[in-house]
């Protein structure tokens, strides 16, 4: 992990200790103590994850939406563009120490980009060969590291790279959020790999911050029709708080009185926020700021995985009645509007292969990355879920996964709490159907430079990422 990251996972852990240490001065039964504890841990991961990962995605075995589909070799494939937007390369890709191959970004071509762009920031950072035990990447704080530069580029589907804009390292910030074709983007400054920072608006062409705010923020939730972005806040003692900001930066909303709910999630058009809590799932409706029990039971607890339209939620729920030995969970359908008993029941643990932690909706289906049985819950793999119909798109290995999606396209990278997963993170375009992908953020190929005279090893590249959506 880099020095951001550690912060991130050191005020993580207060987090969970102080979500665990409210359910057990409730005298809550220990299993839902330890679904909280897992639930957190698994939020955590998902939220760092995506803007800062130091493990591997390496090859998937990335399977079509058949269970008995042969394996299909991991090759580019284009994914089709307007022609204005895909002008011919002029010039040979340069790489500096530790950055992917890229070309100057040609004239005009930022404001034609197309949804399904991605912005990336690379922060290639080297620590000691010597000082790295890749069999316990989880555990390297401590280390020396050496950042050798920090740069933002613009990606195609199609995996074309142009350099947008090189970035101070003293200014580290966190990209968050991009209309496509336009030439500003959301950032959370503070940090290159997310946590408490200050949200702003980063100029892709020039580099400068602008509508930067006083409000501290943790974790970006998503934005809203209107042009709001929905952050989880910095919370206290008493709980989670969710804050609405105006484009502007200034604040529309505070929910401050959330109290034990954790791993918020934002409805698709932004105008709910579904929250996982040790006394039921809750809805905060951001319209009128009212919170209402969405279920309350006292057999299990259920945190929200998806959003598959504005009133439906795929959820997760696991028994924690007195006489449960096991945390055995099952997925199910929920309208937001319907009582717990209208669900439906979609899969379960066996089913999945183990437990969700992070879902998006891909053409009418759920993606959803599972942590299946291993120790620290490590190991991930990828499914499909189409109605009651699972399909098998990645079999777990050691790293996790962090999703996104813009239209058919899903985007996908690695993780780094992984005994033995080992390397900075990639970022690949994934065509489900075909079995295909497209590398969008290659891992550093270059051996990095020595330091006084010792050899290094790459810890990072890739810091964080956004997919262009459409206005």
């Amino acid at each position: 992990m880099n020095d951001d990251l550690a912060a991130v996972l050191a005020e993580a852990s207060a987090q969970q200790a102080r979500t665990v240490g409210h359910l057990a001065d409730a005298g809550v039964h220990g299993l839902l103590r330890e679904v909280a504890r897992r639930r957190t841990a698994r939020r955590l991961r998902r939220s760092a994850m995506g803007v800062a990962a130091v493990g591997v995605v390496g090859v998937l075995g990335w399977v079509g939406l058949t269970r008995t589909a042969p394996v299909v070799p991991v090759v580019p494939v284009a994914t089709p563009t307007s022609a204005a937007a895909t002008p011919p390369v002029t010039s040979a890709p340069t790489a500096p120490v530790g950055m992917p191959p890229s070309v100057p970004l040609p004239a005009g071509l930022l404001t034609e980009a197309q949804p399904g762009w991605v912005l990336t920031v690379h922060v290639p950072t080297s620590a000691a060969a010597q000082d790295v035990d890749p069999g316990l990447l989880g555990s390297t704080e401590g280390l020396t590291r050496n950042r050798v530069g920090a740069a933002l580029f613009l990606v195609s589907p199609a995996g074309a790279r142009y350099h947008l804009i090189d970035l101070p390292l003293d200014s580290p910030l966190e990209v968050v959020h991009w209309t496509a074709g336009t030439e500003r983007a959301l950032v959370n400054v503070g940090s290159w790999s997310g946590g408490e920072g200050t949200p702003g608006w980063l100029d892709l062409t020039t580099g400068a911050i602008t509508g930067l705010t006083t409000e501290k923020v943790s974790v970006f939730l998503g934005v809203t029709p209107d042009g709001a972005s929905v952050w989880q806040g910095q919370g206290d003692e008493d709980g989670l708080e969710v804050v609405e900001l105006g484009p502007d930066g200034a604040v529309v909303h505070r929910w401050t009185d959330l109290g034990d709910a954790y791993e918020p999630l934002l409805s698709p058009q932004g105008t709910h926020v579904a929250l996982a809590g040790p006394t039921g799932m809750r809805l905060l409706t951001l319209a009128d700021g009212g919170v209402r029990q969405l279920e309350d039971s006292e057999s299990e607890s259920c945190g929200p995985v998806a959003w598959p339209s504005e009133t439906e939620l795929f959820v997760w729920c696991v028994d924690i009645s007195p006489d449960a030995e096991t945390t055995q969970g099952r997925l199910y359908r929920q309208s937001v509007d319907a009582p717990t008993s209208a669900r439906t029941l979609v899969a379960d643990s066996t089913t999945l292969g183990g437990e969700p932690w992070q879902g998006v909706m891909l053409d009418g289906r759920l993606v959803v990355s599972i942590l299946a049985p291993a120790p620290g819950d490590c190991a991930s793999g990828l499914v499909a879920v189409d109605g009651t119909q699972v399909s098998t798109l990645a079999a777990a290995t050691g790293e996790e996964h962090h999703l996104g999606v813009e239209g058919t396209r899903l985007y996908v990278t690695g993780g780094f709490l992984c005994p033995g997963a080992a390397g900075p993170t990639t970022l690949t375009l994934r065509d489900v159907d075909a079995g295909t992908s497209v590398a969008i953020a290659p891992a550093p190929d270059q051996t990095p430079p020595a330091v006084a005279g010792e050899p290094q090893v790459w810890l990072s590249g890739l810091m964080s990422w956004a997919v262009g959506g459409g206005s």
